[in-house]
């Protein structure tokens, strides 16, 4: 439904679901809809490696990692920041070296990933969905914005209420 995991980006196909959506809201205009976004364990490593950009781009540069030499981490964020989206202009990504890719994937790994940032990804995906309703003439007072789901496939979990 998105793009690539970690993201609210709905991807191309998910339009034609949502906009099945979106008639059946307007035969009905009754009903209402509640939105609560869900995070997966797949959003893990595209949330872990934002996170990890974030504090790049901070100057805190990549924690200690045993094994893991001045050099290394030099290589390893700048990998990072070339697959950053934000970046610009867009840095050609090299691969990495086995070694350098098994140090990359302990990085990820070893990234707490706070319960707020998943809120915010989950309150996105839904505010993303809610966005696309809306642009195809649902009104917004029919739609809501819910806490979110308890974890799964990356989603937007629907309701259906009255009025």
């Amino acid at each position: 439904m998105y793009k690539r995991q970690g993201d609210a980006e709905l991807a191309e196909d998910a339009g034609a679901r949502a906009d099945g959506l979106a008639k059946l809201l307007a035969q009905r205009p009754a009903m209402g809809l509640d939105l609560r976004g869900r995070t997966g364990a797949e959003d893990r490593p595209l949330v872990a490696e934002q996170i990890l950009i974030e504090r790049i781009k901070a100057g805190d540069g990549l924690p200690d990692l045993k094994d893991s030499g001045f050099l290394a981490r030099r290589r390893i964020s700048q990998a990072l920041l070339a697959r950053d989206k934000a970046s610009l202009p867009k840095k050609k990504a090299e691969p990495l070296s086995p070694q350098d890719q098994a140090l990359y994937e302990r990085y990820v790994a070893g990234v707490e990933i706070p319960v707020a940032r998943l809120d915010a990804l989950a309150r996105l995906r839904a505010g993303k969905l809610r966005e696309f309703l809306v642009a195809r003439k649902v009104d917004s007072k029919r739609l809501t914005i819910g806490e979110r789901e308890a974890e799964g496939e990356p989603a937007v979990v629907l309701s259906f209420r009255a009025g």
